[in-house]
This record gives structure tokens, C-alpha cells and sequence, in this order.
């Protein structure tokens, strides 16, 4: 596996990251997923990306019970943030209050203490297209 250096994070994730959009808490089950991410892992892959709407959050419980066994620091697992996951007019968007309660609540459901970067894509009347990658608070 060939591995690139992620921006300016420092940090250097495999050429092919695992996604988890389509299939993860809705069309397969949880041991295939499992046995899909450490064939990945086995591999080389390093980079695992979800978000908090995929399979409305279940993405990210599926990916967090399959990666519980695989050694931390050698992962490196994205979300995004902006899309509707919560009621009210904070409830989705690219305000640090939206921001805060989405990567709260992915860490969660990942089941991990801290994520590696958070991202967040989005057009909206109020802000231009953006996109960019941090480390999570702790």
C-alpha cells in the first residue's frame, strides 16, 4: 500500500480509504462489514471515512464495532458534518454548535475517545464552498 500525507495534518493515510456510505446499517450485516474492514486493515488501509447521516448515524456504530479491535493509532477515521441530524434551526449547518454536537455525538457512536479529523464540505447562501480537516477536541 502507498500512503499520502493528508494536507498539512502531518498525518499519512493509505491511497484508498474504506468508505462506508452505501452499505454500512442498511444493506449488509455487521459481520460482513467486519470482515470487509480488517480485509481493508490487512491490506494496508489505514484511512476510514464515514458521517453522521449515513444509515442515520448507523454507519458509524457498524464501523466502531468493527475497527474495536484494531489498534488505534494506526487508524486514521474521518466524518463530515452539515447535513440534518438534529432538530431545530441548529440542527444542521457549519455553526460550532452544530459542529460540536455532530463530532460529540460520531464519537459516540464510533465508540472511541477521540477522532482523528473531522471534515465538512459544503455550499450554503451564507458561506462559500469549504472544505477542510482538523483534529477533534478531546
Amino acid at each position: 500500500m502507498h500512503y499520502r500525507r493528508l494536507g498539512r495534518s502531518g498525518l499519512k493515510v493509505s491511497e484508498i480509504s474504506f468508505g462506508t456510505w452505501i452499505t454500512f446499517g442498511n444493506q449488509i450485516e455487521e459481520q460482513v462489514a467486519n470482515d470487509l474492514i480488517h480485509t481493508a486493515y490487512d491490506a494496508g488501509v489505514n484511512f476510514f471515512d464515514t458521517a453522521d447521516v449515513y444509515a442515520n448515524g448507523r454507519s458509524e456504530e457498524v464501523l466502531g464495532k468493527a475497527i474495536r479491535d484494531l489498534p488505534r493509532p494506526a487508524l486514521v477515521i474521518s466524518s463530515k458534518v452539515f447535513w440534518p441530524t438534529m432538530p431545530g434551526p441548529n440542527g444542521r449547518g457549519l455553526s460550532r454548535k452544530h459542529i460540536t454536537e455532530s463530532v460529540h455525538a460520531s464519537l459516540r457512536r464510533l465508540a472511541r475517545i477521540t477522532s482523528t479529523c473531522t471534515s465538512a464540505t459544503a455550499t450554503t447562501r451564507t458561506r462559500p464552498s469549504k472544505r477542510w480537516c482538523a483534529p477533534c477536541p478531546t
